[in-house]
């Protein structure tokens, strides 16, 4: 993932559990393609999303991509300030 690609936005995620627990993914960041919204992927068909963080653990200080379920998503904030909120299907 190259960080300097314009389809590459930084986004903060909020997870939900099931329960009232809630856990934010900071750092993060998602390809979305030119054209397409961040409202039009989370209402695509695919039920995982590639999802890049930075990784500071490592010597090379890269990153590493993890799948989030998009029903675990309550809320994405992209870094721009447009909220979108994903209500689940």
């Amino acid at each position: 993932m190259n960080k300097d690609d314009p389809n590459v936005k930084p986004v903060t995620i909020t997870l939900r559990d099931g329960s009232t627990n809630v856990k934010k993914l900071t750092d993060a960041f998602m390809y979305i393609p030119e054209g397409e919204r961040l409202s039009d992927i989370m209402n695509d068909e695919r039920i995982f999303l590639p999802i890049y963080r930075l990784d500071n653990q490592y010597a090379n200080k890269g990153h590493i991509m993890v799948m989030v379920n998009k029903n675990a998503i309550a809320l994405i904030e992209e870094q721009k300030g447009e909220i979108y909120g994903h209500r689940g299907h």
